[in-house]
């Protein structure tokens, strides 16, 4: 059955299947005079090839969620209030940086903006993210922003698979350890489980956001 998710479901799922493939080869490359190095490297450089597949997959959820919400041609009035302070973002942000007594009328006006018959438009490009590698909060934000149903993680094992997943890529990525070193306190079997660990988590993610685009839940209840 086709799921709304379908289109960043099947890119992540490609990712990491191709990332199995490489840790594989790598590791069975025995005969290669630097085989344990490119091994090592490979598991090193897998952290940041998992965690820039899963934030693909997080944006393009998201995107896929807008669309949902904006097609649905709801009244502010309808929505719950999670997805009412992300059409009213750029409110939030101007109101932020203003000053003096006009500054009150702008927070006063944000507020009624959640009982008003204005028809609810996500911003396009709007993605309630700070830029940085997916974390346990950045799910949590999205399930509390959303109003998306169950827990935002399969299991507490994903939350600290994304933990050892987040620092290791900023380790990784950002040049704090060499890949080689990295990649030799990493197990083959312990990379493959992270990789199987990542598709739970966009699994997860997908069948939440079913859930939620069938039932509308971005409806006021």
């Amino acid at each position: 059955m086709a799921s709304p998710f379908d289109a960043p479901l099947l890119a992540a799922a490609a990712r990491l299947d191709e990332l199995r493939a490489v840790l594989m080869f790598h590791d069975n490359l025995r005969s290669h005079p630097r085989s344990n190095e490119l091994a090592r490297t490979s598991r090193a450089w897998a952290y940041v090839a998992m965690a820039a597949a899963l934030e693909d997959f997080v944006r393009g959820f998201l995107d896929e969620l807008t669309r949902y919400i904006n097609s649905a041609g709801l009244a502010l009035s309808d929505i719950n209030l999670g997805v009412v302070s992300l059409v009213a973002a750029p409110d939030f942000d101007s109101a932020a940086s203003g000053r003096g007594q006009r500054m009150w009328g702008r927070r006063s006006t944000i507020l009624e903006l959640a009982g008003s018959a204005q028809i609810a438009t996500v911003p396009g490009d709007l993605r309630p993210l700070d830029g940085r590698t997916i974390k346990q909060i950045h799910l949590e934000s999205l399930w509390q922003i959303y109003g998306l149903a169950g827990p935002p993680l399969p299991s507490p094992l994903h939350a600290l698979a994304l933990r050892d997943l987040s620092e290791g890529r900023n380790a990784v990525a950002h040049g704090n350890v060499d890949p080689n070193s990295f990649g030799a306190q990493k197990p083959y079997q312990d990379v493959l489980r992270r990789v199987e660990q990542v598709e739970d988590i966009v699994l997860h993610l997908a069948a939440a956001g079913a859930t939620y685009v069938a039932n509308a839940g971005w409806r006021r209840r």
